[in-house]
């Protein structure tokens, strides 16, 4: 191992450690004795990685190590540590993960070398100077790691590329972040250092009208929705023949995400209700209909504000033209209402059902109607029982059956109207 001295000198840039740990104290002491150790060190720290983008944030980064707590307040049926660093692994992070645990267990240690942990820490005989130890050797596999002659930085004045054929100008690719209908989007950060943002584009040889023709009537609805729970556009360009968006980065992860990791409590499912009946019902008072609400398409910029996003299936209510393709339905059939699901005319009672879905789903953790086939889910969605609530839950049930009345026209009249009713739900 290299010396304290020569590892400081030798290091091409100072040290970068991330610490995710639940506990706030940990953290700090973990923090003050690196940095007594390691003054210039960049150290960072997170209570969790409770999203696929902070995942991804983090291979980005290209942390040096990763301190990774292995229960992070655990609840059974979440990720744990060691699930975490499995998933690391198999992104070909690079970073050296040192896995900490309260108690000593030889399995859970061997399991994590063998799931590619550089050491294995247990809090319960935490010592400073093993810590730091652990730590020097770390960094000395690190600099054995670094490539003889680094890669250059881009040119500020070129454009980046993303997938094979795409080029915006001015910014930066991280990374995919998924691909959905025609559009692709992008994490993405601007040349100037600016902040991280999400670019959603069109392949460069899209050519159909009407493609192109809903992709920019995305942007000119959100555009003028100015909404704490509606995501944020910033712009709208083309660049080398690539039509882009670009709007604000939410770190904090989906709904659905929040869902797959722990159950939703009844009091944080009636708060997120309560703001996106206020999201859309600013999004309806300036005529405009979603048309594809679902855990998804609701990220979050906190741990508490959810934010309505991906308006690609949305619709001017009020329009001189139909973009819409023919024949095509556009929506998630588990959470379509009946007559979006049948292309019949739309109106806010829509988006009213399809957010009665997902209250359904947080409350009980599982959709009311299922089915491997997607004609038979439509075809319950049209003419099954409306579903009932467990006991506890009951207190919500009048709600629910007005969400989801089978006929637009006994939903309720407005968004607004949910949120006077919500107001009265505790």
């Amino acid at each position: 191992m290299l010396s304290l001295q020569t590892l400081k000198a030798e290091l091409e840039k100072p040290p970068s450690i991330l610490i995710i740990d639940d506990s706030a104290d940990f953290r700090r002491l973990l923090h003050h004795y690196l940095k007594k150790q390691y003054p210039n060190a960049v150290i960072e720290e997170r209570d969790g990685l409770n999203s696929n983008m902070a995942m991804h944030e983090v291979l980005h980064a290209r942390y040096h190590i990763i301190l990774l707590d292995y229960l992070l307040d655990y609840t059974p049926g979440e990720r744990n540590g060691l699930d975490i660093l499995g998933e690391l692994r198999q992104l070909k992070c690079k970073s050296s993960i040192i896995l900490m645990t309260a108690h000593g267990d030889e399995l859970l240690a061997v399991k994590a070398i063998r799931n590619g942990a550089f050491d294995y820490i247990v809090k319960q005989n935490f010592s400073k100077n093993d810590f730091l130890n652990s730590i020097s050797e770390a960094l000395s596999h690190q600099l054995e790691q670094q490539p003889q002659h680094p890669p250059q930085a881009p040119d500020v004045n070129s454009s980046a590329e993303f997938g094979h054929h795409m080029l915006v100008q001015g910014y930066r690719p991280l990374y995919r972040l998924g691909a959905g209908g025609q559009a692709m989007t992008y994490l993405a950060e601007a040349f100037n250092e600016g902040p991280k943002v999400v670019l959603k584009l069109l392949p460069s040889n899209t050519s159909d009208p009407q493609v192109l023709g809903r992709f920019v009537q995305e942007y000119e609805m959100i555009s003028k929705l100015e909404h704490r729970n509606i995501v944020q556009l910033h712009s709208q360009g083309i660049s080398d023949s690539t039509v882009f968006i670009v709007m604000e980065y939410l770190r904090n992860g989906s709904l659905r995400e929040k869902m797959l990791r722990r159950k939703i409590q009844p009091h944080e499912t009636l708060s997120i209700i309560r703001q996106l009946s206020q999201a859309l019902s600013h999004m309806h008072e300036h005529g405009v209909l979603h048309r594809d609400i679902k855990p998804t398409n609701i990220m979050f910029r906190d741990a508490n504000t959810p934010v309505l996003i991906d308006f690609g299936a949305a619709k001017q209510m009020i329009s001189h033209s139909d973009l819409t393709l023919h024949g095509e339905v556009l929506g998630t059939p588990h959470y379509m209402s009946p007559e979006q699901a049948l292309s019949e005319p739309l109106s806010p009672a829509t988006d009213l059902y399809s957010l009665g879905i997902v209250f359904y789903e947080m409350l009980t953790g599982e959709l009311p109607y299922r089915s491997d086939r997607i004609a038979a889910v439509i075809a319950q969605h049209r003419l099954s029982p409306l579903p009932i609530l467990p006991k506890p839950l009951k207190r919500f049930q009048s709600i629910l059956n007005r969400l989801l009345a089978k006929k637009a026209v006994l939903r309720y009249d407005s968004a607004q109207d949910l949120k006077d009713a919500l107001a009265g739900i505790h």
